[in-house]
């Protein structure tokens, strides 16, 4: 045996020992109230903080105690800081665990390709008889199968993330015999994907899966959280009320941000920027003069161009923001933690991060430093799913759950105020129910934002997902490739911008973002991010960013210069 094969063995082995030492603490219950006495549990992979895990699990717990008796607990497994870390652990134990399926249920060899037919959602199946490629066969194998990784639900993140996890194969509506999931909770309750109840898309964002896959658990805005503190002893008349206000340079080295490549919640916010910025330049093309009598074709390509002044102005106004940013964050829940202690002015977060710091700074008075504001025009309102896995161990406790946090009984918990009848004990979580049947005046004398009607101002934004929808991981490596990878030499620009008054030529400079044009977003960063080849996508960022690198070395000389 090679020296080189010796050593392969011995480090595939190393690898094998750390998994088997590491495994049982990434996937250890992360709620310390689980017991031996439980007569069931439920496994809930999930994003949530450890209040909200908190509530619901001891929510759930007593509402199965009355119902049946019996001690049903949740076993809440939290690996990684945020929803991105999750879908790249599932990701992993799907493909170990259909490895493992295949080496156990098929009479021929392994072959490592196959990983990347099994989840492979442009696979298209065969109709009929006709023959089925090796690729097919694979992933039919996969759909066909009830393999599972151990955990029952995924509770909270975005709406992609559920999207692509559908896509993969990973959630499922229902088991092969349709006694649990999704599709037999809506059996049960005929009336709950109704527009009176569960209306399925609302400002263009979806709420639940047509095929019940996933379904909406609350509702998730995104906005500014803001220290009025320290926005006045920066010398700020306002505080910021929209997206453009985080650009402007009165908050440089005053914004906290997280890395979006890191966080769903915080690429939806950079989305949701992106979005207004384009609405806002079709807007403008479609109601100017002589539009209207154009042919359709030149519509179209003037359309077609405002997409792209949009796209560009949206990015213009990211590379502000990354560069008044202190920082950016491995998780979102630090923006509004910094924002509160005064270590930034303020930053992008979901509403409920926002209202929740809001509550716990608030004086007996009823004043509060931190404040929440949802950008005018500028976000639409999505909603936080729940879905149930492909092979679920305890899929009978799982189908109870998921009707228990879609049901008037669960729902209560998310703004119910602490104390409340039926509302949470110990911390008010400050989110929204997606169920519309609450927003009655019989509901919201009992919540925490009875002002804030997420159905009532729906129209003010409409999310149109052919913009942007696509490009979810376009922006996130652009933001990467923009901001963070070479924040240093950002910022170092933008300061002599300023120091200088924005001299014409090195701002021109500064502006010209030619390599990632929506033309060129859409065809080659698009194709690259799509491929699955990592070294691709490695060399794309590392070019992206050395030539953003030397871009701003070179804006800072010439503002210096005064050009």
């Amino acid at each position: 045996m090679s020296i080189s094969s010796m050593l392969t063995k011995y480090v595939a082995l190393i690898g094998c020992m750390l998994l088997v030492l590491v495994a049982p603490f990434i996937l250890r219950p992360t709620d310390t109230s689980l017991t031996s006495a439980a007569d069931g549990k439920v496994v809930v992979i999930t994003p949530h903080n450890e209040t909200i895990r908190r509530e619901f699990g001891r929510a759930f717990t007593q509402h199965m105690k009355a119902k049946t008796g019996n001690t049903i607990q949740v076993d809440w497994r939290t690996p990684g800081a945020g929803t991105s870390e999750i879908t790249r652990f599932i990701n992993s134990e799907y493909a170990g665990a259909f490895e493992n399926y295949w080496k156990n249920t098929q009479d021929y060899e392994w072959d490592s390709d196959y990983l990347a037919y099994f989840n492979d959602g442009k696979i298209k199946l065969p109709d009929g008889n006709e023959p089925k490629t090796t690729e097919q066969k694979v992933r039919e194998l996969f759909l066909n199968s009830t393999v599972g990784i151990g955990v029952d639900l995924f509770f909270g993140g975005g709406t992609y993330d559920f999207q692509k996890q559908k896509k993969l194969g990973y959630l499922v509506a229902s088991t092969p015999d349709g006694k649990a999931g999704l599709a037999a909770v809506a059996e049960k309750n005929p009336d709950l994907f109704t527009e009176a109840i569960f209306p399925q898309e609302v400002s263009g964002e979806p709420y639940y899966d047509p095929e019940l896959c996933w379904a909406g658990a609350t509702l998730s805005a995104f906005g500014i959280c803001y220290n009025s503190d320290v926005v006045t002893a920066l010398g700020i008349e306002k505080p910021p009320a929209t997206w453009a206000d985080l650009a402007e340079p009165d908050y440089f080295r005053n914004i906290a941000m997280a890395d979006p490549n890191l966080s769903g919640s915080v690429t939806k916010a950079f989305e949701m920027l992106m979005q207004q910025q384009i609405q806002e330049a079709v807007d403008k093309e479609e109601s100017s003069p002589g539009h209207a009598s154009l042919t359709k074709e030149d519509q179209t390509r003037k359309k077609q161009q405002a997409i792209a002044d949009g796209w560009l102005e949206g990015l213009r106004m990211i590379q502000d923001i990354g560069a008044n940013s202190r920082y950016f964050t491995d998780t979102a829940t630090k923006i509004p933690h910094d924002v509160a202690q005064g270590e930034a002015a303020a930053g992008m977060c979901v509403d409920f991060y926002g209202r929740t710091y809001n509550e716990k700074l608030r004086k007996d008075d009823g004043s509060s430093r931190v404040h929440f504001v949802v950008p005018k025009a500028g976000t639409s309102t999505g909603v936080d799913p729940i879905g149930m896995f492909r092979g679920a161990p305890n899929p009978g406790y799982a189908t109870e759950f998921l009707d228990f946090v879609l049901s008037p009984q669960g729902q209560k918990l998310w703004n119910y105020r602490k104390g409340e009848p039926g509302g949470p004990t110990r911390t008010s979580l400050r989110r929204l129910p997606v169920r519309k049947d609450l927003y009655t005046p019989e509901h919201l004398k009992h919540f925490s934002d009875p002002d804030v009607l997420p159905y009532d101002h729906a129209n003010e934004f409409v999310y149109v997902p052919k913009y942007t929808a696509a490009y979810f991981d376009v922006i996130r490596l652009l933001v990467r490739v923009m901001c963070i990878d070479v924040h240093p030499e950002l910022q170092q620009a933008r300061e002599a911008l300023i120091a200088n008054r924005f001299p014409k030529i090195a701002t021109a400079t500064y502006r010209d973002l030619r390599l990632v044009t929506f033309q060129k977003s859409s065809n080659r960063l698009k194709e690259v991010l799509g491929s699955g080849d990592k070294l691709l996508r490695l060399r794309l960022t590392r070019d992206l960013a050395e030539h953003f690198r030397k871009q701003y070395h070179k804006v800072t000389e010439m503002a210096n210069r005064g050009e």
